[in-house]
């Protein structure tokens, strides 16, 4: 009777994994299909819209246009712009693949997300009415826009998600398959050429994961640790800008090491006048004066508020950040819906604060790049979001995990 039951929950789980990845198919052939019908556009790297693929192909197998990207394709240019490989990439790939292979390849990316995403939630064995809620979250409608096609910003949140891989097994596991390290592999791979930044921040992740592991059973132990791990790292944060000088003041560190994309980041943040000039356009760019990296710090959640769950409400002066508002209304009620059995359990309330604020100090230093470039700019913020929402998602999961068990 036992294994009948077991097997009615397995059938029922399966069928809702189905029905919200239909949901999912849906989504992406509505965005493309509002595209063509109403020219919504995709501000994407690399535009390739399935309605009209034929045009971007034809567009990439120009010749002319390939062999001036490769005439100009040099070894510097590699460390300071890495997403070149990508772009070199994805012209060759619609270039010898058959024709209108881009929608194939879209497809993909979002079929890939979704899976991974489910092979990831899989491992904490939640049951039905969790597992309804964060499919639910998943179905954040910024979040399907900007995976849906081509682009860096959905390769990236498949990177990542290989990577989470790996972590959620190390965290939830005993043992790791060669499968998984290869998947791990290939995730810090496209990474290295996409957005190295994420390659430091998921190292610094897998550290605290490895110290929660081994002291596992010395909880106070084991917070201690954690504090001690992290309270250096955000100082380093507070002073970026002394450290990228005292770094690249050391003569066996070459000029052209920090002068790449990823250290130019440590440089800006002395100066953040750069940073939020490349973000100053369009109708949902923000008028916010920050001079330095140490201003946003003193401010820290306010500042990741407005990036990860903007706009405020004051902010509202268009239809599309009032859809904003309205989605991030309804993503505050389903991690209400989702936590609020913690609430109902006999637990210790300072255990569950300290563990709160645990966690929200790891993912904020987790989210620190992901605030300081998206702070300057509404729509530019929604569009990294979907790099790390799904972790976000882990992230909850992980906490209401550790709370009730």
């Amino acid at each position: 009777m036992k294994n009948l039951f077991k097997n009615n929950q397995t059938t029922l789980k399966n069928k809702v994994i189905v029905f919200f990845f239909l949901l999912h198919v849906a989504v992406f052939y509505f965005f493309h299909f509002n595209h063509f019908l109403f020219g919504i556009p995709y501000a994407g790297d690399n535009y390739s819209n399935i309605f009209d693929i034929v045009y971007f192909e034809q567009f990439t197998q120009d010749q002319s246009y390939i062999d001036n990207f490769l005439n100009n394709f040099e070894i510097p240019q590699l460390l300071n712009d890495n997403t070149i490989v990508f772009k070199f990439i994805l012209i060759r790939i619609i270039e010898y693949m058959p024709f209108a292979s881009g929608i194939f390849l879209q497809f993909l990316i979002m079929f890939m997300i979704y899976i991974i995403f489910i092979k990831n939630i899989l491992l904490f064995k939640l049951n039905n009415k969790d597992l309804i809620i964060i499919l639910a979250i998943s179905l954040l409608p910024t979040f399907n826009y900007w995976t849906c096609y081509v682009s860096k910003t959905s390769v990236v949140t498949i990177a990542i998600n290989l990577v989470f891989l790996f972590i959620l097994n190390l965290f939830l596991r005993k043992k790791i398959s060669l499968f998984i390290i290869f998947l791990f592999l290939l995730g810090l791979l496209i990474l290295f050429f996409l957005k190295q930044t994420y390659l430091f921040l998921l190292a610094y992740l897998i550290l605290n994961v490895i110290i929660l592991k081994l002291l596992k059973d010395k909880k106070i132990i084991s917070l201690i640790s954690i504090l001690l791990f992290n309270i250096p790292i955000v100082v380093v944060c507070y002073y970026l800008p002394e450290f990228y000088s005292l770094i690249c003041n050391i003569e066996m560190i070459s000029n052209n090491f920090c002068n790449t994309k990823l250290f130019s980041y440590m440089k800006f943040s002395e100066d953040l006048s750069y940073i939020s000039n490349s973000y100053n356009y369009g109708n949902t760019s923000r008028d916010i004066n920050l001079n330095n990296i140490k201003e946003i710090m003193l401010l820290y959640p306010y500042y990741f508020y407005l990036s990860f769950f903007g706009p405020a409400f004051y902010e509202i002066n268009n239809p599309y950040l009032l859809f904003l508002y309205i989605e991030k209304i309804i993503l505050f009620f389903l991690i209400i819906i989702f936590l609020k059995e913690i609430f109902n359990l006999n637990q210790n309330y300072l255990n569950l604060l300290i563990y709160l604020l645990i966690f929200i100090l790891i993912f904020f230093i987790f989210t620190f790049p992901y605030t300081i470039q998206s702070i300057w700019n509404i729509g530019s913020s929604n569009r990294y979001r979907a790099e790390i929402f799904l972790p976000f998602i882990y992230f909850l999961i992980l906490y209401k995990n550790k709370i009730v068990t």
